[in-house]
């Protein structure tokens, strides 16, 4: 069975890696190989009969993927498909689509896959005779017991081996950082977007965020902001913070859900306990404003000070005119200038006018018009017509 598992290994390597020529995937490499492992080409029956499907595309292949146990007939749809875009397809490069490169990864990966959860398998044997010689067929697999090392080989690996002891879900998620992130390989969002859905549609919770992202940003796929909504929900049910905070959004914003801005209070709450620095600002302003609940500038002050701690720049800055103006507790204009230079400092606008203004009257610090001319003048290059102003005055 270690043939089986070199032969996916090497072609996922091969379908994996885009600088891969269109002549090998729809060439005499392929069908050789197959031929080499006793797959035969029969119009796809015997996969289309055993998984009652008739469809050849990567969603195609998903619903029907844990059935799929039977590495001869996996086997024989792979070489069937490979078939189809060599010889009827409109052109062979609609292989190179990413959902039709997917389904051979897909395919290649639960090979893999079964050849080290089942090695005892029994598997038909290689045609020797009108379509392979034994020259051939040893040559074949001479080849795959010497397959050179490389990065998206050794990746090729990983993923078959997650895949056995963690689950395909898991190596679809693998797959879908790894083209995010370029780990051995060309970024592709387009393939990242694609395996991280299919592993969403598995419940696997950090896809289901992934899968959000991508649909709010475009990244991968065309960008639908109900679809988003649709994920986040299903990661904030889960308990990913970031999920939380983003459903808390749509539910204040309206967006693929009615507005409820109580109930955005309640998302942002979830994730302010996971130390969400801006569902911690999120939660203040509704507390501060009595946005979704009564106000309290008390919790308000206590959520901006821990979103503050964690670097949210627009929480420093509020949190800096609370101290300033002593709202909710005494006034201290040096602990207003204190976080005023810390959002002034990553560049937050307002934060930058106020820090100016203190140096200029000095209120909390010395007088210093160089300092508040340099902190107006940060400001006015972010478009302060105030700051503008004000650094002309000086």
């Amino acid at each position: 069975m270690t043939h089986i598992t070199a032969f996916a290994i090497k072609w996922l390597n091969l379908f994996l890696d885009e600088k891969t020529e269109l002549k090998t995937l729809v060439g005499a490499p392929l069908p050789a190989a197959c031929r080499a492992m006793g797959f035969i080409m029969d119009m796809g029956h015997s996969f289309a009969d055993k998984h009652k499907t008739t469809g050849w595309s990567i969603d195609d292949l998903y619903n029907v993927l844990d059935g799929v146990t039977d590495i001869s007939v996996l086997g024989n749809g792979l070489y069937s498909l490979w078939r189809y875009y060599n010889h009827w397809a409109y052109s062979g490069k609609e292989i190179l689509v990413p959902g039709n490169r997917g389904w051979f990864i897909l395919a290649l990966l639960r090979m893999g896959e079964l050849s080290i959860r089942h090695p005892n398998q029994p598997l038909a044997k290689p045609l020797i005779g009108e379509e392979i010689s034994q020259e051939q067929l040893t040559a074949e697999l001479e080849l795959l017991e010497n397959i050179p090392s490389s990065a998206g080989e050794e990746i090729a690996a990983r993923l078959i081996n997650t895949a056995a002891e963690k689950g395909i879900t898991e190596a679809l998620y693998l797959l879908g950082e790894i083209f995010e992130y370029g780990k051995g390989f060309e970024k592709n969002h387009h393939f990242s977007f694609s395996f991280y859905y299919q592993a969403a549609q598995r419940q696997h919770e950090d896809a289901c965020l992934k899968v959000a992202e991508c649909f709010r940003t475009g990244r991968g796929t065309e960008a639908d902001e109900n679809k988003a909504v649709h994920w986040y929900e299903q990661a904030a049910m889960a308990g990913k913070a970031e999920a939380q905070f983003r459903y808390g959004i749509a539910h204040e914003e309206g967006i693929g859900v009615p507005a409820a801005l109580g109930e955005a209070l309640k998302w942002y709450l979830l994730a302010a306990e996971q130390n969400h620095a801006g569902a911690q600002y999120n939660a203040a302003i509704c507390y501060h404003y009595g946005r979704g609940t009564k106000a309290d500038v008390e919790k308000a002050l206590h959520y901006y000070q821990l979103s503050a701690e964690a670097g949210h720049s627009a929480a420093q800055y509020n949190l800096g005119v609370c101290c300033a103006e002593g709202i909710g507790r005494p006034a201290d204009i040096r602990e207003a200038v204190y976080w005023y230079t810390k959002a002034a400092e990553s560049g937050y606008t307002k934060a930058q006018v106020n820090l100016a203004h203190c140096y200029q009257h000095g209120e909390g610090v010395p007088m210093d018009t160089e300092k508040a001319r340099y902190w107006y003048s940060k400001a006015a290059e972010q478009g302060d017509e105030y700051a503008t102003e004000a650094r002309s005055a000086l």
